[in-house]
């Protein structure tokens, strides 16, 4: 069996690491590698394929995928549609983040404030859609609808949700299959510190206890729509209300899998791989498992740009989890980081020269 990877970057290169451990490699199936070298040939019948965005899971399941390994295989709502998957949750009882559906056009005053203009998709048409603009005042609002119609960008490709400034997002992660539960595996995270604006990604992100009942509700809802595989539900925190609102889920693998790597003994990709017949039903809990995950690619981009209070902030946070007794992991390792950039790098160089470079990233062994 080979495996594939469907990108290149951090949560590829985790899913690397991972198959090192069972004997196995992967390749990407993404043209111009990154951290995870370019695929020489295609999928075959019984190949692996790991997915780490939905515009390649989305077509493989659209095109019939008989033959391949590789999770998820049905869903009764589509994989990258935030505005079903909201619908769906809420039609079984759940607390969505409280949003409204765009008709035809984006209406031309906010039905609230704070909201984000959030994308519905995160792909169109094999083409990356803005995450979304997050309006505070009636003029952001304005300036969101100028930008999406400058771009041109379809309003029904969007929804608006409400936005909860400064909120704590926590996350359920890991491994469901609604036809097994013993093989279910959970983590609880929380993120620390992001990167990306207001709408941020996770650059440090560390394992908690289940801070109010959110493993439960997330068996629930993936038991509604009948899932099998990774995924990482995200929640946020309305200390207004008392409750935490599901914001997404993810059917994938998420940025910061590598935490069932160190902490869990590998037992997510040992699960995608159907190797865990003879394993303990038991999972770990999340209290057992006390890491911390930190994007070093972010931390090098962080240094170049001279962002000293954003590092301090990474260091503070890393300083606090380990006197609290956590173990800090950084993904990828320090080798692959410097070889990525210096890529990178060279590509840019030759990009503004009009060439094209003429190498290509292998991580070190």
């Amino acid at each position: 069996m080979n495996c594939f990877v469907s990108t290149s970057h951090v949560n590829a290169w985790s899913i690397r690491k991972g198959l090192r451990q069972f004997g196995l490699d992967c390749a990407s199936l993404q043209p111009r590698a990154g951290l995870v070298p370019e695929a020489s040939s295609t999928p075959c019948r019984g190949d692996a394929i790991f997915f780490t965005e939905e515009d390649s899971l989305l077509r493989y399941l659209a095109a019939g995928s008989d033959g391949y390994h590789f999770y998820p295989r049905s869903l009764p709502v589509p994989p990258d549609d935030k505005l079903a998957f909201a619908e769906a949750i809420k039609a079984i009882g759940e607390s969505p983040v409280p949003y409204w559906a765009i008709a035809d056009t984006l209406p031309t005053t906010p039905p609230s404030l704070p909201i984000v203009v959030k994308s519905r998709f995160s792909w169109r048409n094999g083409r990356k859609l803005p995450r979304g603009w997050v309006c505070v005042t009636a003029r952001e609002y304005s300036d969101a609808r100028v930008a999406m119609q400058q771009s041109g960008l379809f309003a029904e490709d969007f929804l608006i949700q409400e936005f909860m400034p400064d909120a704590d997002v926590v996350s359920t992660c890991g491994f469901f299959d609604t036809l097994n539960h013993s093989r279910n595996l959970f983590l609880t995270t929380r993120k620390l510190l992001g990167q990306g604006g207001r709408l941020t990604t996770g650059v440090v992100v560390e394992t908690i206890p289940d801070p109010g009942g959110l493993v439960p509700r997330t068996v629930a809802i993936l038991d509604a729509l009948r899932y099998r595989g990774p995924f990482e539900m995200e929640f946020v925190e309305d200390r207004q209300r008392g409750t935490y609102h599901v914001l997404e889920l993810n059917m994938r693998f998420w940025m910061q899998h590598g935490l069932f790597i160190d902490g869990c003994g590998n037992r997510l990709l040992e699960r995608y791989l159907d190797r865990d017949d003879s394993l303990p039903d038991a999972p770990l809990p999340a209290a057992d498992v006390r890491l911390v995950w930190v994007d070093r690619l972010a931390l090098l981009a962080a240094i170049a740009r001279g962002r000293w209070d954003f590092l301090r902030a990474a260091w503070q946070h890393c300083r606090a989890a380990r006197h609290e007794g956590a173990r800090s992991v950084l993904y990828p390792d320090a080798g692959s980081t410097i070889r990525f950039c210096v890529v990178e790098m060279i590509r840019r160089i030759r990009g503004s020269l009009g060439r094209e470079p003429e190498v290509s990233v292998r991580p070190l062994a």
